[in-house]
């Protein structure tokens, strides 16, 4: 015990205060507030399809401490209502990621963030809608302070494309509209072999259901986790905004950080984000960051998102980028 009385120690720099806290803590707090993160031994015991964030137990739910490494998932979602049903991704977080992640922290806390498993899912009640939405706020900042980004990369999924049909009543039923495709919302019974979230092929006009009060023949698709998404993931929007940020965070970083920072199961993808960290560093030199960047947005402009209003949110998130890098660039 030191014989110093507390009033005579000199307080700490902030050199050595700064690891004290995790970078998330310490820079954005708020995140961590609204946005859970999943203990790794999680992934070891949960079965597919693992169910959404308001689902989990409470177990599954760990802590973010200085000494916690946080490892944030980039991956596509394949269906509507579940990013993962088969458990493909899970499989590759249970057998490659998390072993290599505890072979290289060993005695050391894994914590892993996932948007399933991290936020409020639909159907979402008015207060799970608000933490959504604030999870929204701050879900760049997961990517940005993260110890180690997982980018998931998995094959689309087979469809089964069988037209099926069934008898009923439609204006009996509720029927909905998700992007281009009319779903049947309920009520199920086990009399009707047509469950909720299956695609309706014909008739799908929305109106033609609800005023029809005979019975008739419906045509639809089996989907229990609703529309697929067809998109590879090479050409979605919100994939390809992740990726730009995690290059921003190797520029940052340092380049000599790379290994530490990427893991993936696709190396063409390492490769893809390693070189334009690369060219970022490199613009950064030059003080041509803006440059940099605008050529990257200009790509992010050719992709597609499942829905037009997620552009404007993915701008927001690159302007945040653009911020960064004017600050600090390695």
């Amino acid at each position: 015990m030191s014989d110093v009385p507390p009033s005579e120690i000199p307080p700490r720099s902030d050199r050595e205060t700064r690891f004290l806290v995790h970078p998330l803590l310490r820079y954005d707090p708020d995140a961590a507030k609204w946005i859970k993160v999943i203990r790794a031994e999680y992934f070891d015991e949960c079965e597919p399809p693992v169910p959404r964030n308001q689902d989990l137990p409470a177990h599954a739910f760990g802590e973010l401490t200085a000494r916690t490494i946080l490892a944030a998932t980039s991956h596509a979602w394949f269906w509507q209502s579940h990013p993962d049903p088969e458990g493909v991704k899970l499989k590759l977080l249970r057998d490659d990621f998390i072993p290599r992640l505890r072979k290289r922290y060993p005695e050391t806390k894994i914590v892993i963030f996932d948007d399933w498993h991290s936020c409020p899912q639909w159907p979402r009640t008015k207060k799970e809608d608000e933490i959504f939405y604030k999870a929204m706020d701050h879900m760049n900042s997961m990517y940005l302070y993260c110890d180690v980004i997982l980018f998931l990369e998995a094959k689309l999924p087979d469809l089964d494309m069988t037209v099926r049909t069934c008898t009923l009543i439609p204006a009996n039923y509720s029927f909905g509209r998700f992007v281009d495709v009319t779903q049947f919302h309920g009520p199920e019974s086990s009399s009707l072999d047509i469950k909720k979230n299956d695609i309706i092929t014909k008739p799908c006009d929305i109106d033609t259901l609800k005023s029809t009060k005979e019975e008739i023949e419906i045509s639809y698709l089996k989907r229990p986790f609703g529309r697929p998404n067809r998109i590879p993931p090479d050409d979605r929007g919100w994939l390809h905004a992740e990726r730009i940020t995690i290059a921003v965070k190797v520029a940052t970083a340092g380049q000599h950080r790379f290994d530490d920072i990427v893991w993936s199961n696709n190396e063409q993808l390492r490769t893809k984000i390693y070189t334009w960290a690369r060219v970022l560093v490199a613009a950064a030199k030059k003080e041509e960051i803006n440059r940099a960047l605008h050529e990257l947005e200009a790509e992010l402009n050719t992709k597609r998102f499942t829905r037009p209003s997620d552009t404007s949110l993915v701008k927001e998130l690159v302007e945040n980028n653009r911020k960064l890098l004017n600050l600090k660039v390695y």
